[in-house]
């Protein structure tokens, strides 16, 4: 797990004087953090929304170079051309024009996936494409209507306490049967 997904930063935000719902303060040294990844990811949509929609960077080619400076080692024009590639959308593209959820959903996701490696995004984790479009809804029509569903991971998690506790069960039993049936003979 990367650095940024194990601080539930998947787009990569880094510290500043926003305080942003379910923010960590000083979890890391560099990044926010948050306390759930549903908090980053709208974090992150929300970052990227207001930059195009109120800074004026409205293309790729605008935007990148802000989030992924090359000062801090980024390869900017490589991170622009995966984006274009990933999202279908020509880096000099007015990016506000039409912006819908899942047009945001789809450049959120684009930058999950340089920001962290294409592990962080699909099935087997948080960042699934209905949690990604859910999570970005929220965050532009400024609702929390979207529930996540839990991560395979998490359901995961649960079948073996589950197990763990069904086995508990099953031994105790055995044990207070194995019990009763010597005090009975005895």
């Amino acid at each position: 797990m990367t650095r940024l997904l194990t601080i539930n930063n998947p787009t990569g935000i880094i510290k500043s004087k926003i305080k942003w719902l379910g923010e960590i303060p000083g979890a890391d040294g560099k990044f926010e953090a948050y306390a759930h990844p549903y908090y980053g990811l709208r974090a992150g949509v929300l970052n990227v929304y207001n930059k195009i929609t109120k800074k004026g960077l409205n293309t790729f080619n605008k935007l990148i170079p802000v989030l992924t400076p090359k000062s801090d080692n980024n390869k900017t024009d490589l991170y622009i051309q995966e984006l274009e590639r990933m999202t279908a959308i020509n880096r000099n593209q007015d990016l506000s024009i039409g912006i819908t959820p899942e047009r945001m959903a789809a450049i959120v996701t684009g930058i999950t996936v340089m920001e962290n490696g294409w592990g962080a995004v699909g099935p087997d984790t948080y960042f699934t494409l209905d949690n990604i479009t859910g999570v970005t809804k929220d965050a532009i029509n400024n609702t929390r209507f979207f529930e996540p569903d839990p991560t395979p991971k998490n359901k995961t998690l649960w079948l073996g306490w589950l197990a763990l506790a069904l086995v508990s069960v099953a031994l105790v039993s055995a044990i207070f049967y194995t019990y009763n049936k010597g005090v009975a003979s005895a």
